[in-house]
């Protein structure tokens, strides 16, 4: 009895051996890929670019009111920035129907930040007067709508070029609390899409 005891012991005791050296490869495996995660940046952590997900190139740009106004100044905040010019159609359309409005009035309290930038080419101007009347009301070309209450600046410094916006008119850019591109949009924008873009951010 006590040789087949012994028999059966032996025959046990290699089956154990393989799953333990089994657990054993996979600790070793585990420890391995945290030390390779922990040493390897997340793309997204230090990107400046205008992708989704990257970092918002940071910029500090006068108003029409000689306050300076800084991108980095708003972290924390949801932050659309409106490239657009004052003969510019798309961006007159946009102001009679309200869109800018809408979401200032709808989300200002909640942490949503607007900067208009007139781009200053054709489509835009170099005249501060001209374009603080268009954020209050006023087109050049006598149209009339709801004022905007949040800050226009002229682009005197090249921003639309960084933000490839110099001849796209109008186009805007979500910026999340963390400073990251959240959504992007050329052309005339609804109500509807900057509820869509902005409320999972607020």
């Amino acid at each position: 009895m006590a040789g087949t005891a012994r028999g059966e012991a032996d025959r046990r005791g290699p089956r154990r051996a393989i799953p333990l050296a089994l657990v054993a490869i996979a600790l070793v495996a585990v420890v391995v890929t945290a030390f390779v995660v922990a040493r390897v940046p997340n793309p997204l952590t230090n990107v400046v670019g205008l992708n989704a997900g990257e970092i918002a190139p940071d910029f500090t740009i006068a108003d029409v009111n000689g306050t300076q106004w800084s991108l980095h100044a708003h972290l924390g905040e949801v932050v659309l920035i409106d490239f657009m010019g004052v003969r510019c159609t798309a961006c007159d359309s946009e102001m009679l129907q309200g869109t800018l409005q809408s979401a200032y009035r709808n989300y200002s309290a909640r942490g949503l930040s607007i900067l208009s930038v007139d781009v200053g080419t054709s489509l835009g101007t170099t005249n501060a007067t001209e374009a603080w009347r268009f954020i209050h009301g006023m087109g050049v070309d006598g149209s009339r709508w709801e004022p905007g209450a949040w800050p226009i600046a002229l682009d005197r410094q090249g921003l639309a070029a960084t933000y490839r916006s110099q001849d796209m008119l109008p186009m805007k850019y979500l910026v999340d609390r963390a400073g990251r591109i959240a959504w992007t949009n050329l052309g005339l924008t609804s109500p509807a899409e900057i509820d869509a873009a902005v409320l999972p951010l607020l």
